[in-house]
């Protein structure tokens, strides 16, 4: 799922809901992959592509991760 004509979504997540990482992730969603899902400890887990936010908006960089799926509007 590519984001579309809308502004891009971001995603305030704990360390808890992506892998891979530690503390908070603030995300500018790019790209989600629907089609590939994994499954951890019994769910679903989306990566998921875009830009890392820091403090104040500031673009950190490009991002790859995983996702847990509840945490992601709209695929739930």
């Amino acid at each position: 799922m590519t984001v579309g004509e809308r502004p891009d979504p971001i995603l305030v997540l704990d360390d808890a809901d992506y892998r891979y990482g530690a503390g908070p992730l603030v995300l500018r969603v790019e790209h989600i992959d629907v089609d590939d899902p994994i499954t951890i400890d019994g769910e679903l887990w989306y990566a998921v592509q875009g830009v890392q936010l820091g403090s104040g908006g500031a673009q950190r960089g490009h991002r790859r991760t995983y996702v847990r799926g509840r945490r992601i509007p709209g695929l739930t």
